[in-house]
């Protein structure tokens, strides 16, 4: 029984994965830095007040 569960398990796992694994080739730099700007836009912030990665 728990070979057969395990089987199921690795089969759902796998195919999760090729899921999450498709949807983030799709997402860009770009698209992130939209995201943070319309979030941080949203709750009244300047965007350009925060450190950035690089500094």
């Amino acid at each position: 029984m728990e070979h057969a569960v395990d089987a199921r398990l690795d089969q759902a796992l796998g195919e999760a994965e090729a899921l999450l694994l498709q949807r983030f080739s799709q997402i860009t730099v770009a698209d992130i830095a939209e995201d943070y700007l319309q979030k941080m836009a949203s709750l009244g912030l300047d965007p350009h007040t925060f450190p950035r990665c690089s500094d």
